[in-house]
């Protein structure tokens, strides 16, 4: 039993801790312009956003409750295209990393060997799945990439945007799960999760009718979609296994990784070895004016902010390095493990959302029934968010400004227009000043 938990705990560390440093690397370089996967950066996820997802979730879902044997074709191509997307991307994250820009000729065409190696070890991968979908294993990693890039390419913008998710979320569980029986005669939720698979031996289903005869001799009888984590409980033949839904890892993600954007940008405005060189590479003689610099904005920072709390003035002033994020084109920000240090909020409430989820299993184990996770999660997170920004002022300033909007007003030097002014100021040029209201 406890070796099921610590597999499933450890991938969800993984994939939260993950997923949002690839989220800040993501939204750094489409905020300088250096995202070469795409021309325009992604549209965050707004709060009209947040309104409309619940109510397009659960058309989704009613549709998948009576129609899911018509549309088994549909979900089968859609869930193949959309994995083998996942897989592909991140692992060509990672390969990237590992052969920078080297490229290989095949059938005198020229590619990068990160997507060549990228696209061989997904058609692998994939072929496990549909002849293997049975297996945890495969089904886990999957699911696992599936997650990463659903946390990578969905942004959210303010704290009051993820808020809202949250509570139409937990409402969207509640209903589905507990009283949903009470208007279709049948749990929704479970009936949908339980259902979805392919079955490629049922002569009602148009799977039987499209895929040609010789096909289906091949394939194994059921194609299961990979829209959980499952870990078994022990490895005997016939174990149990604990199951997790994707989104109760990716809706709280979304949190997570805006703090760790907002952990990270905090980081590289006030840290002095960053002042003025973006990579804490200079000498010495530049790190100790850098650090005088930082202590003399540090108390004037310390002033205002006295000055604010005296007046009860709605507005915040931040130390700021414009250099840092005014880099060359080349430069882009190193996401190390060790960056977890400076991630106060991303830490409490990466801890915050563990508790809440061993409650969920405990609760699911005394009663031996399954629980919506989002039912602990959601108002766990929320009530220690709303504790953490209340006795934190740079916090408080997510609820409703987005990083987005703050880099692009001071660290674009596109929507720069007083650069000349600021150059005639060395102070202005090595630590800058943003003051927003909020």
């Amino acid at each position: 039993m406890f070796l099921g938990l610590i597999l499933i705990f450890l991938n969800v560390l993984f994939c939260l801790i993950y997923a949002s440093k690839k989220s800040y690397i993501r939204w750094f370089k489409e905020n300088k312009g250096l995202s070469d996967e795409q021309q325009m950066r992604d549209p965050p996820f707004t709060i009209a956003n947040a309104l409309i997802f619940p109510v397009v979730a659960s058309i989704f879902l009613i549709v998948l409750f009576f129609f899911l044997k018509k549309l088994e074709i549909l979900l089968v191509i859609y869930m193949i295209t959309i994995s083998f997307t996942s897989l592909t991307l991140n692992l060509k994250f990672v390969l990237d990393e590992r052969f920078g820009k080297q490229t290989l000729t095949i059938f005198n065409k020229t590619m990068s060997k990160s997507k060549f190696y990228s696209t061989a070890i997904t058609v692998l991968l994939m072929l496990w799945w549909v002849f293997k979908s049975d297996t945890w294993l495969i089904n886990n990693i999957i699911g696992t990439s599936l997650i990463l890039l659903i946390i990578t390419v969905v942004r959210i913008d303010t704290l009051r945007t993820v808020s809202t998710l949250f509570a139409l979320l937990l409402l969207y569980d509640v209903f589905w799960v507990f009283v949903s029986p009470y208007f279709f005669s049948d749990n929704v939720m479970v009936k949908v999760a339980q259902s979805s698979g392919a079955n490629f031996q049922d002569k009602t289903s148009l799977l039987t009718k499209i895929i040609p005869n010789f096909l289906l001799k091949i394939l194994p009888n059921t194609l299961e979609m990979p829209i959980k984590l499952m870990f078994p409980k022990s490895f005997s033949k016939n174990s149990q296994v604990f199951m997790l839904g994707l989104g109760d890892i990716a809706i709280p993600g979304f949190l997570l990784s805006l703090l760790w954007r907002n952990d990270m940008f905090l980081k590289h405005t006030q840290d002095p070895n960053q002042i003025g060189n973006g990579n804490g590479n200079g000498n010495e003689s530049q790190k100790q004016n850098n650090r005088q610099l930082a202590t003399i904005h540090q108390s004037n920072l310390n002033q205002l902010e006295k000055e604010i709390q005296k007046k009860n003035e709605h507005n915040l002033t931040l130390e700021t390095n414009k250099d840092h994020f005014n880099q060359s084109s080349s430069f882009v920000p190193k996401q190390k493990l060790s960056d977890l240090r400076h991630s106060n909020h991303f830490l409490i409430m990466l801890i915050t959302y563990f508790i809440s989820l061993f409650l969920c299993f405990a609760i699911a184990r005394i009663s031996d029934s399954p629980q919506p996770a989002l039912l602990y999660i959601v108002p766990f997170m929320l009530a220690v968010l709303y504790w953490r920004a209340k006795n934190d002022e740079k916090l408080a300033l997510l609820w409703k400004v987005s990083l987005d909007e703050i880099f692009s007003k001071n660290f674009n030097p596109n929507t720069n227009t007083n650069s000349n002014n600021d150059n005639n100021n060395n102070n202005n040029n090595l630590n800058g000043m943003i003051e927003l209201d909020i």
